[in-house]
């Protein structure tokens, strides 16, 4: 995942973004759900918290990204070679939508949880001016719709 992201900085000099390779990425976040269990009620059906499930989220990312980029820089007079430069960004994910999911038993120990849906993402570096803009929607600070998807394993008892 952290490989196939596509990390640019905003070079204030030259009034264009520039891309480096991204080395680690650390952070935080928080992700609040208010689930519904919609067949909880009905005669015969599993009680919350298991069934199937319709929940609005909100999400909260808070990230520093490390990484390297090259630069041209005059070593002697009239000898230029390229340098590797470090650059740290921090960047803030803010999401809110809607998923749908199911939330089943197994070996009456653990629980699978399936869920799909979909939010709308905004992400801010800290230096810069706005939202990212022309991210693509896989990219860690993409902003714009986006779809939801995973598995979650927990303990039922």
């Amino acid at each position: 995942y952290f490989s196939n992201q596509s990390f640019a900085y905003f070079d204030a000099l030259s009034n264009s973004y520039q891309s480096y390779s991204g080395e680690v990425m650390s952070g935080w976040g928080l992700n609040i759900q208010f689930r519904n269990y919609l067949l909880a009620s009905h005669p015969k059906r599993q009680k919350a918290p298991l069934g199937l499930y319709a929940a609005p989220q909100l999400m909260h990312r808070k990230m520093k990204i490390t990484g390297f980029y090259q630069e041209m820089e005059e070593t002697e007079p009239g000898k230029f070679e390229l340098v590797d430069k470090e650059i740290i960004q921090h960047l803030n994910i803010n999401a809110g939508g809607v998923i749908i999911g199911l939330k089943m038993p197994l070996f009456k120990v653990l629980t699978i949880d399936l869920f799909a849906g979909g939010n709308i993402k905004l992400s801010k570096y800290k230096n810069e001016d706005g939202f990212t803009k022309y991210k693509d929607w896989y990219n860690i600070d993409f902003s714009g719709v986006s779809p939801i998807a995973g598995i979650a394993v927990g303990i039922l008892k």
